[in-house]
């Protein structure tokens, strides 16, 4: 049987999950990187809830990452 390498990772969100404004899945390419959304979402209406988004819609929503040195 060959040998397999699994990954687990713990929810660090806790019961903060409530407060997600957007979930992002960014692997750090742009190729096909893009999740349809609705026009209302698009404009930033509409949340876009817990829709996964991908790395064109994080360049296309002007986010950016906050990252502690730490």
């Amino acid at each position: 049987m060959e040998e397999v390498t699994c990954f687990i990772m713990d929810n660090l969100l806790g019961r903060d999950f409530m407060s997600i404004d957007r979930i992002y899945d960014l692997k750090g390419s742009t190729k096909g990187r893009t999740a349809k959304l609705t026009d209302l979402e698009e404009e930033g209406k509409v949340s876009t809830g817990m829709k996964v988004l991908k790395d064109l819609n994080f360049i296309n929503f002007n986010e950016r990452l906050d990252v502690l040195e730490e």
